[in-house]
């Protein structure tokens, strides 16, 4: 973190479905990457332990077993870093098997996520994860989690690609991301993925505040990572200016555990992220095109009323002058 930006990324590794130690050798070999380019936090997709794709497999306790180990494997692996891992996996709950989210630092399990139970505090930020399903409730994961508080939210997935789905997706997040002031990391699965019944395509996003900063759906069978900052500072100034919308927030607020992190961030990476020069004038010329005659429209609008209030105000002013001429002769 450096002069309130956050560096995050997002990441696709490789897969094999089922094979948790050969995914949990991937996910390493990304998160050493993130090290290495002094990345604050890392997300990989929903499942990316096991796979998304297993079906019926993620109820076998072999498999259950084989993903606790592999995680435990990765705990380890990241002692002496500075990058919090965010990895999902099943895990057994009850009766149940949930689809959940480790939360790993500097050789620390931190906690576990499902659904918008917790929120990660730091000295510097806090964020919240959610998955899967939860993003597409009629309240959404995100919306609790922000109101709680979270600057950034991480969303794990693994979901089948169709047509326009990535695209309707970052729609998504863009309003969510403007509408709450927050900063959220998206992460789906893809490479190795069982194709048996659908198709799948490794694609993710990094948005700020309604600013798509990095979005790719990758159809290459390699692993896929994407850098940005996001702006933590800029998110907390605007939550302040639009207060009003947080008004009636207070019936989401509470029951939401947060745990600490002792993150120490760091301030030596050079920024990557570009801002226009010119912010308020749109990049695509047809999206500048409907805006100069959406703008000329209203320029159209504003003077046929200008307009119209004038000669109304006319025949006000002639009907009064009648009148006023008329009346004193009729008193007669």
């Amino acid at each position: 973190m450096k002069h309130g930006f956050l560096r995050v990324a997002t990441a696709q590794p490789l897969l094999k479905v089922g094979d948790c130690q050969y995914n949990a050798e991937r996910i390493s070999e990304l998160i050493d990457r993130c090290v290495d380019q002094d990345v604050d936090v890392v997300l990989f997709p929903e499942l990316s332990l096991t796979g998304g794709s297993c079906g019926e497999l993620l109820y076998s306790g072999v498999l259950l077993d084989a993903a606790m180990r592999e995680l435990a494997t990765l705990v380890l692996s990241t002692r002496g870093s500075n990058t919090i891992v965010i990895v999902g996996l099943p895990i057994k709950s009850g009766v149940e098997v949930c689809s959940s989210a480790a939360v790993i630092y500097n050789g620390q399990l931190i906690g576990i996520a499902n659904g918008a139970n917790a929120i990660f505090s730091t000295p510097n930020f806090k964020f919240g994860v959610e998955i899967g399903a939860s993003a597409n409730g009629v309240i959404p994961a995100s919306t609790v989690l922000a109101a709680n508080g979270a600057d950034v939210i991480f969303g794990l997935d693994s979901s089948p690609v169709i047509v326009g789905s990535f695209k309707r997706k970052c729609a998504a997040i863009e309003e969510q991301c403007r509408r709450l002031s927050m900063g959220y990391i998206y992460s789906n699965s893809g490479f190795g993925e069982s194709t048996t019944k659908y198709a799948y395509i490794a694609s993710g996003a990094i948005c700020d505040c309604g600013v798509m900063l990095a979005s790719e759906m990758s159809l290459n069978y390699e692993p896929m990572l994407q850098i940005s900052e996001v702006d933590i500072e800029q998110i907390r100034y605007s939550r302040m200016v639009n207060s009003e919308r947080w008004a009636s927030a207070e019936v989401l607020q509470g029951g939401v555990s947060e745990i600490e992190i002792e993150h120490q961030w760091s301030d030596d990476f050079n920024l990557s992220r570009k801002y226009p020069v010119n912010p308020f004038i749109p990049t695509d010329q047809s999206e500048l095109d409907a805006r100069c005659r959406e703008i000329f429209e209203i320029a159209q609008d504003i003077q046929k009323s200008g307009i119209d209030a004038r000669i109304s105000d006319n025949i006000k002013r002639d009907a009064f002058q009648k009148y006023s001429y008329i009346a004193p002769m009729a008193a007669c």
